[in-house]
């Protein structure tokens, strides 16, 4: 392969020379001109060299209500001096952030929060070989001035569209968290009663699946996080028919009722983890007693207290009557 590649790139020189060179003498050539290269590259990692590096910053002891004039930086640069090898390895010790604790800077309700490039020597110097010397850090100096924000606590509401895959029924959906605290001005907080999340099409809901959603948060109003997590469950179910006795309530005493026909036929659909549970004691079907018994049908109800049965028709939903006295 090796081989291949030196007679193409030969033949190439070769072309655009236009001077005829035999293949040993061009091949000969070639191992000089690598031999030189990493003669240079050897010499450049063992001479003096200076090299600039960026550091991601992170920033810990800042409450939540706490505003900044500016968002703190995220990262600064710092410029080595030391030999080229050793600079080599530093993309690996700085790889993770350098982490700067502000919770003694942030006393009362404003202030001024300062990061200077003296303070962040120790933390840097720390991370370097003896031989490396730290010259410069840039910027020298972090400043940003802070103040308080008041701070309230809200309800979450969804804002949008969430409906079942077919053949699965929509059970219920929850928000986490259901409350949120968001901090800003007090004027700006006290017409605030919830706050809701972007709007969302949420369809084709299948067994459980979460979403996150962003929230959607008036002007000059922050929260952390600014979003929630929304878990929706719907459950496969399938129809089911069932065949109920009709009764009547509200019988008079010296009174007896016919019904035509006795009996309706409720369509339901249940869900398919619930569907052996569930038998017809659980639904109830019945009418009224007439208070006018001139009236010509009587409306059939079905009821059920079991949260996994959904009613969708009833066969007949009127049914005819006579009444006899006893």
């Amino acid at each position: 392969m090796l081989q291949t590649t030196l007679h193409n790139l030969i033949n190439g020189v070769k072309n655009r020379l236009h001077v005829s060179f035999s293949y040993k003498e061009m091949l000969t050539f070639s191992l000089f001109v690598i031999l030189a290269t990493l003669l240079w590259y050897t010499h450049a990692l063992n001479s003096e060299r200076y090299r600039t590096i960026s550091v991601a910053l992170s920033f810990t002891g800042i409450p939540d209500n706490i505003s900044l004039s500016q968002p703190l930086p995220d990262h600064i640069t710092i410029r080595l001096h030391d030999q080229g090898h050793r600079l080599i390895g530093y993309d690996e010790v700085f790889a993770k952030p350098l982490n700067i604790d502000l919770t003694e800077q942030i006393k009362g309700k404003e202030g001024t929060l300062i990061v200077s490039s003296e303070q962040l020597r120790p933390k840097i110097n720390d991370l370097l070989q003896g031989t490396t010397k730290l010259q410069e850090i840039t910027p020298e100096m972090i400043e940003r001035h802070y103040f308080r924000e008041a701070q309230k606590t809200v309800r979450v509401v969804f804002n949008g569209t969430i409906e079942p895959a077919k053949q699965y029924l929509m059970q219920t959906y929850n928000i986490q968290p259901e409350n949120i605290t968001i901090y800003g001005r007090s004027s700006a907080l006290d017409t605030i009663r919830e706050i809701p999340t972007l709007y969302a099409d949420l369809r084709n809901i299948k067994d459980t699946m979460l979403f996150t959603l962003p929230l959607n948060l008036p002007d000059s109003i922050r929260c952390q996080p600014g979003q929630v997590q929304l878990t929706a469950i719907a459950d496969q179910f399938t129809e089911r028919v069932f065949v109920l006795p009709i009764r009547t309530k509200h019988m008079p005493a010296n009174r007896t009722i016919r019904l035509f026909p006795e009996t309706v036929e409720v369509r339901t659909i249940i869900d398919m983890k619930h569907y052996a549970d569930i038998s017809e004691n659980e639904l109830e079907a019945y009418c009224n007693f007439p208070d006018n018994t001139q009236t010509k049908n009587l409306e059939i109800t079905v009821k059920t207290n079991n949260p996994y049965i959904k009613i969708i028709r009833l066969n007949p939903q009127n049914i005819e009557y006579i009444v006899e006295k006893k």
